[in-house]
């Protein structure tokens, strides 16, 4: 019999999550065909709601605002660590700037860095960062030019959740989409 797959999934929201794609395919579907993920994920709430059945989960308490942000680099720091525990690759999803140290950590390890654009973060973020006069900073502009091409050009696999996400990147000039 074949080595069950293991992988370290860094996701960008809480534990636990809404979305189907982490918590049902991830933690209910492919634990069943043999493929474990551990999850890394910040917590939201002063008790862990829910177990994670994908496998290992690796969280941080982190509210709001800094703590959150504290939390969640924290959780990617340790990626540095874990990433020699026997993992088949490191699947970062929706993390544009912190998908740096996942990056780094798959390199060291050597094994695969898998990058997973779902959604659009950078551009989200840039519409909530907008002064009252509808002006963006220029340190926000980039942030939002800078980490999609990054992201998705040092990935070993490129996993874009829809056509219409593909197109979206494609516009920006993004090389090497599969």
């Amino acid at each position: 019999m074949d080595k069950p797959l293991r992988f370290l999934f860094s996701t960008a929201e809480a534990h636990p999550t809404w979305r189907a794609d982490v918590k049902t395919l991830f933690g209910k579907y492919l634990p069943q065909l043999g493929v474990q993920t551990d999850l890394v994920a910040i917590q939201v709430g002063p008790k862990l709601a829910e177990p994670w059945a994908g496998g290992q989960l690796f969280t941080r308490r982190g509210d709001s605002g800094l703590s959150a942000l504290m939390a969640d680099l924290l959780l990617q720091l340790g990626l540095f660590r874990r990433a020699f525990g026997g993992y088949d690759g490191i699947i970062v999803r929706d993390k544009p700037v912190l998908c740096l140290i996942g990056y780094l950590a798959a390199r060291l390890a050597g094994i695969p860095y898998i990058y997973w654009i779902s959604f659009p973060l950078p551009e989200a973020f840039l519409l909530l960062s907008r002064d009252d006069a509808g002006r963006i900073s220029r340190f926000r502009r980039l942030h939002r030019e800078l980490p999609p091409q990054i992201a998705v050009e040092i990935g070993d696999p490129r996993f874009l959740v829809s056509g219409l996400r593909r197109v979206d990147v494609e516009q920006q000039d993004v090389a090497g989409i599969e």
